[in-house]
């Protein structure tokens, strides 16, 4: 069996050592505050935090992409809005 090498080896610019680093910020940064959070917060507003938060930024990105909410979502959406 004979194996053989690339000529060229791949090798990681700036932008790409760049990437790698905020990733690693942002990936971290995760868990300290989530450790602080659990720590200082009841479950049950962490739970609530975190998937309003979510919600929000898929709505903002629906707008800026000029889509709506798909199908039940927004029969739901414009019951929930009808009802007040």
């Amino acid at each position: 069996m004979v194996i053989k090498k690339c000529a060229a080896t791949p090798v990681m610019g700036g932008r790409a050592w760049a990437m790698l680093l905020a990733l690693a910020v942002l990936w971290g940064g995760s868990f300290f505050f989530n450790g602080v959070a659990v720590r200082e917060l009841p479950s049950f507003t962490l739970v609530w935090l975190r998937v309003a938060c979510a919600a929000v930024t898929l709505l903002v990105v629906l707008r800026l992409l000029g889509q709506r909410m798909p199908g039940i979502m927004a029969q739901t959406h414009q019951a929930m809005e009808s009802s007040t």
